[in-house]
């Protein structure tokens, strides 16, 4: 089978979903992603999720006090994450060891073992994380306080916070989140890479219990501040600058999945306008976060202090440009050819299209029946992609009444948004 053309096989058992992805590569990729996050926590809860995630990544009986020194010693690769809205366990390694990674990333689903100890353990493991990352995490948490509504969000970077919480969050508080969250609802297995399907799903059927439980409804996620705020910066010379563009664009938008196509290509031409024709800045980067909230662009500026001002009037003064004025055949084509080539040279390793998948998966998890979309079928809208669509897209995504932008720098300039926008 192409690769580009993969797609999961959707199994279910007790209730729970199962993609399976077959890709013949003597390799396995076995994951846990649970529809939960920062989201639903509270100011006092602020930081749960992450602790929660360090815990039940220790929580196996069979690691007999240390999972990294037993999937160290296998030769397994094990991490986990959280974000806003998910919360991810994986294991990758050897096809031989597809038994005792699924056994682990079920159980810690399943029955994990939480413990006193664990959780010193884990508290003194994300304090150091919160320290480390602290340095850049300023000028997210001032974002985040006024671009969400739901205090999770408003928190989820704000790291002195979570620390303080730590000190108070306990084994009751884990297992009140573990057993609201983590249940068939909200949960996706993924296997991806060479495997038996009929043994793995024996051991799924063996493993996995029958229970009903309630759905996790999603919320509206965003303030829609429409404003310009400053960020006092202690050192002089370079300033950074973020944009935020909130809207309710989701799975079921024909164009939705083009949206990181997109943002590519909304970086070159960003890139070119502010850099190459203006001399203004350093560096951009425009990003997407596609969740149940619905969909952001996020764009990122580094410059000189003395280029704050301008860099926020032509930064707008492009979009708006690229909101009425339609770009040229060429750039419609160089957008084409950027995805195809990207598809085409990229390694579609089993971690990489598992995450592919899961973002679809949960981006519908309350429909009925979840549509899933390969490589190809993406580069085949992308292919449908001219300047109508374009400009269409654009006027979507880029609402400047629901923008906020934030600038870290030494010195507040004092402008608002309308002495931009109209521009």
């Amino acid at each position: 089978m192409n690769d580009l053309t993969i797609k999961p096989e959707l199994s279910i058992v007790h209730g729970y979903s199962i993609l399976f992805i077959p890709i013949h590569k003597k390799t396995i990729h076995i994951e846990c992603a649970v529809n939960n996050g920062f989201i639903t926590e509270s100011k006092k809860t602020a930081g749960v999720n992450h602790l929660l995630e360090h815990v039940l990544s220790e929580s196996w009986k069979g690691c007999k006090g240390n999972c990294y020194k037993l999937w160290n010693n296998i030769g397994v690769d094990m991490n986990a994450m959280t974000t806003n809205t998910v919360l991810k366990y994986y294991t990758s390694g050897l096809e031989e060891d597809t038994e005792i990674m699924l056994n682990y990333i079920i159980d810690i689903m399943e029955k994990p073992i939480f413990t006193e100890k664990i959780i010193r353990n884990e508290k003194k493991a994300v304090i150091n994380e919160l320290l480390e990352d602290k340095t850049t995490s300023d000028l997210n948490d001032f974002f985040n306080q006024h671009f969400y509504i739901l205090e999770g969000l408003k928190n989820a970077d704000n790291n002195d916070l979570q620390i303080k919480n730590l000190k108070h969050l306990s084994l009751k508080d884990l297992k009140q989140v573990f057993l609201e969250y983590y249940n068939k609802n909200n949960i996706v297995f993924v296997v991806s890479g060479q495997y038996n399907k009929k043994e793995v799903l024996k051991l799924f059927h063996s493993k996995l219990k029958k229970y009903s439980v309630s759905k996790h409804n999603p919320q509206y996620c965003f303030s829609n501040k429409n404003d310009i705020l400053f960020l006092k910066k202690k050192t002089k010379g370079f300033s950074n600058i973020m944009f935020g563009f909130p809207c309710t664009l989701q799975y079921n938008h024909p164009q939705y999945l083009i949206i990181p196509t997109i943002t590519l290509i909304l970086k070159d031409l960003l890139f070119n306008y502010l850099r190459t024709d203006k001399n203004l800045i350093y560096s951009v980067d425009v990003s997407s976060d596609q969740t149940i909230c619905g969909t952001v662009v996020y764009i990122e500026v580094g410059t000189q202090d003395e280029n704050v001002k301008n860099v926020i009037q032509h930064t707008f003064y492009r979009l708006n440009e690229l909101k009425h004025k339609a770009i040229s055949e060429d750039e419609i084509e160089s957008i084409k050819k950027k995805y195809k080539f990207k598809s085409y040279s990229s390694n579609i390793k089993p971690s990489l299209i598992s995450n592919f998948f899961i973002e679809q998966y949960l981006n519908q998890i309350y429909m009925s029946k979840p549509k899933f979309y390969s490589v190809e079928d993406i580069m085949y809208k992308v292919n449908k992609l001219n300047k109508s669509i374009f400009k269409s897209i654009m006027n979507t995504l880029f609402d400047f009444t629901k923008c906020l932008c934030v600038y870290h720098s030494n010195k507040d300039l004092n402008v608002k948004i309308n002495d931009f926008i109209s521009v």
